[in-house]
């Protein structure tokens, strides 16, 4: 019985639209403006405008965009790198380690993403504040992997020497700093 009537409500707006075209368009328009100017809204654009960088690079985001308002308001409307005050609102989302340097079919997570000012980030722009071929390195460590470079990774950390193993097999790892740091010192 639920079906039918939601069956019925459906066909009921379907036929108000219909009859209220004009009407029904200047309250979308309306909403949408507003909808805009909302947080949850200007994430929603700037997502769909990325949408076709991330599709060229197969680039995924893998946060919510709950988090994000999170940690936009964790930030107090303080600029990460020049600790100026620019409000919540005037500040831009900025990629740790730049799309642009990633390799192909990375994946961002909540962590790989800050909040600076349009100053900060224009004056950043493709540059990384992490040192992004130190990440790149485990990819090239897997050329010249020894067996002495082996048991010393296996003796560090078995997590690490899995995530090496889950690279070498085309998988896409999460390395942590200190992760990166080891490798840097083989």
């Amino acid at each position: 019985m639920d079906t039918q009537y939601n069956e019925k409500i459906r066909k009921n707006i379907y036929n108000w639209r219909y009859k209220n075209i004009d009407t029904y368009k200047e309250y979308q328009k309306k909403y949408q403006n507003y909808y805009k100017t909302t947080q949850r809204g200007k994430i929603s654009h700037r997502k769909k405008s990325h949408k076709r960088r991330f599709k060229e690079q197969n680039i995924t985001h893998d946060w919510t965009t709950q988090q994000e308002i999170d940690k936009l308001n964790e930030t107090h409307g303080y600029c990460k790198i020049c600790s100026k005050y620019i409000g919540i609102n005037n500040l831009t989302l900025d990629h740790i380690i730049p799309i642009s340097k990633v390799p192909i079919g990375a994946v961002y997570t909540i962590n790989d993403i800050q909040f600076i000012c349009k100053e900060c980030n224009s004056r950043k722009s493709a540059k990384s504040d992490i040192n992004y071929s130190s990440i790149l390195k485990p990819k090239r460590l897997l050329n010249k992997l020894t067996l002495r470079m082996e048991s010393e990774i296996l003796h560090y950390d078995r997590n690490l020497y899995s995530k090496i193993l889950d690279l070498m097999q085309g998988q896409n790892p999460q390395f942590t700093e200190s992760d990166i740091l080891f490798l840097n010192n083989l």
